[in-house]
Parts: C-alpha cells; sequence; structure tokens
C-alpha cells in the first residue's frame, strides 16, 4: 500500500506572522548528469588554464572566448546541482508584505510584494515534472529554479512560487495564505 503524502512544506504560524518553506525540485537525473559533467569540466578547465600559464604558445583569441563560455558553464552547473540538493523557496507573511526568498544555504534573493496590491492568489500547475514527456519545457522548468505551482498577479505580473509542491499542497498552502487575507478576488 502506498503511504499518504503529507507535504515537503513546512509551514509555521507566529501570530499574525506565517512562514513557509519548500525544498527546491529534486530533479535526481539532472543532478546526478551535471555532478558527472563536472568532472569532464574540470580537466578541460584545468587543461586549458595550464596552457594558458605556461607561456609556452601564444593563446589565441578562440582559446579566451572558449574558456570564458566553459567558465560559465560550468558555474551554472556547479549552481544547478547546489540548487537541488540544498536550495528553498520561502514565503514569509506579516500584515503589510509577502516576502518570497530563493535561496542555497540562506543565501539568496528576496522579493516583496505588498499584500494589498497581490491579486488573483491561486494554484496554476504548469509542469508535470517528467523531463521525457515531450513537452516543451524551459531551463525554469527543467531545473527547478523559477516556475510553481502558487501564483497570483500583482499589477501586470504574474508570480509563481513553489515549484517542487503537487496540486493538492498547492491547494492548502493558497488557502493557508487565505486565512491571512492574501490575494483580493479578481477583478475581472
Amino acid at each position: 500500500m502506498e503511504s499518504v503524502n503529507n507535504g515537503k512544506a513546512i509551514v509555521s504560524e507566529l501570530g499574525s506572522e506565517l512562514h513557509i518553506e519548500i525544498p527546491s525540485v529534486k530533479n535526481w537525473f539532472l543532478t546526478i548528469f551535471y555532478m558527472v559533467w563536472l568532472g569532464g569540466w574540470a580537466f578541460g578547465e584545468i587543461t586549458v588554464l595550464k596552457m594558458l600559464f605556461s607561456g609556452g604558445e601564444s593563446v589565441g583569441t578562440f582559446l579566451l572566448v572558449w574558456l570564458t563560455g566553459w567558465t560559465m558553464g560550468g558555474f551554472f552547473a556547479i549552481f544547478v546541482v547546489l540548487w537541488s540538493i540544498f536550495g528553498k523557496e520561502e514565503i514569509y507573511l506579516d500584515r503589510s508584505y509577502i516576502s518570497i526568498k530563493r535561496g542555497i544555504f540562506g543565501i539568496g534573493s528576496m522579493k516583496e510584494y505588498d499584500k494589498n496590491s497581490i491579486e488573483n492568489l491561486r494554484v496554476s500547475v504548469i509542469y508535470d515534472g517528467n523531463l521525457f514527456s515531450g513537452r516543451k519545457k524551459s531551463i525554469k522548468a527543467i531545473t527547478g529554479i523559477g516556475n510553481g505551482s502558487i501564483c497570483f498577479d500583482y499589477g501586470m505580473k504574474t508570480i509563481r512560487v513553489g515549484a517542487s509542491i503537487e496540486e493538492p499542497e498547492a491547494k492548502y498552502l493558497v488557502n493557508k495564505l487565505m486565512e491571512y487575507e492574501v490575494g483580493k478576488k479578481e477583478t475581472i
């Protein structure tokens, strides 16, 4: 018998404040792939750096451009691995603001939104989690960085959070946020 899933999010209520912590998407295939790829990346990076600093040959423009792209690709792969293993999204709600933080080891970006300007808080599942389903995916959906099942309108922009949670958990969290009077009814 399948065990009951109680969700991934950790919800803490502190008086008039609410804190929701959602772990990042755990795409183990992609994480392991990037970890193996990083082994080859490190070999290429070290080899080219040795060539550059040995002083034997003149270094061509192509090699410098290649090294720049290769280094950026490596940093992206390191970020994806760290995000997949240690990343989390956090929603903080107080009387006036809702803050969304995405970070690794407590380091990351936080954006604040005026609670009274949030409209149409809802569940909107856009990603089925299957990398091989044949549907076109954005890099955000594949890596689990960005997107999300919980969304709201803020002016002329849609804000999304909760990339790793399933639809029932997203509904629970949206209802919890609405208890704190977040997300006015849609105006159309």
